[in-house]
């Protein structure tokens, strides 16, 4: 992978005379990759026929310059959210309209497929709600490959066309998403064990007794 920086141009509106910055298409808003960077990272990771990749063998097949695991671990997540409607009611376009869209202009049996479930390793969800976004991203991937199968970047393709049809972004979605950690401890593991603090509340201890104590000494100036 090349590390690189891409320019952002400063526009000017004729009507109103505001300033706004013009995202390339290969830029998600908010995100310091390229959806093509993305789009690798998430695709390999939750690519059934990978059931054994990890998030760091994944980001360390980009080479020099590749992001940090936990970032794709957001980025599933995200990403899962997204494609499972849960942010329909945010500033998002509906996954719904997205779908029809599509079929309308490429595939009309688009849904049937989107609907199909997928299988995802075991040993990469540690919840319930993990599994799902994993699933989630894996059908998006995997339907975007469908409908642009001849390029390399299927899920960029898309974006691109829905936003040639919505003039927003389409597959905007956030960096993170609640779910459990990235670091999970073995079942089996090596630990180191502490007693148990008592749960009884303790009685306060007294001071040792000295007996009475004499009044203290004056000293008189000759």
């Amino acid at each position: 992978m090349e590390h690189c920086s891409t320019p952002v141009p400063l526009c000017c509106c004729e009507l109103c005379g505001s300033r706004l910055r013009v995202l390339p298409i290969e830029i998600a808003p908010f995100k310091h990759y390229t959806r093509g960077v993305i789009e690798t990272c998430c695709t390999a990771y939750s690519d059934e026929d990978l059931p054994g990749i990890t998030l760091r063998r994944t980001v360390a097949r980009l080479g020099a310059g590749h992001p940090h695991h936990s970032s794709v671990h957001g980025w599933i997540g995200g990403l899962g959210e997204r494609a499972l409607g849960l942010l329909d009611k945010r500033e998002f376009l509906p996954v719904s309209a997205l779908i029809a869209e599509t079929a309308t202009r490429r595939d009309r049996e688009l849904p049937g497929l989107w609907a199909e479930p997928r299988v995802v390793a075991s040993r990469k969800c540690r919840s319930e709600k993990r599994a799902e976004q994993l699933e989630s991203c894996a059908r998006l991937f995997t339907t975007a490959a469908h409908v642009f199968p001849e390029t390399a970047y299927p899920f960029c393709e898309w974006e691109q066309e829905l936003q040639g049809r919505f003039h927003v972004a389409a597959w905007s979605f956030p960096a993170r998403a609640s779910c459990t950690t990235f670091q999970q401890h073995g079942p089996n593991g090596s630990r180191i064990e502490s007693a148990l603090s008592s749960q009884e509340p303790g009685t306060p201890r007294k001071e040792k007794s000295h007996g009475p104590r004499s009044p203290p000494r004056s000293v008189l100036a000759l």
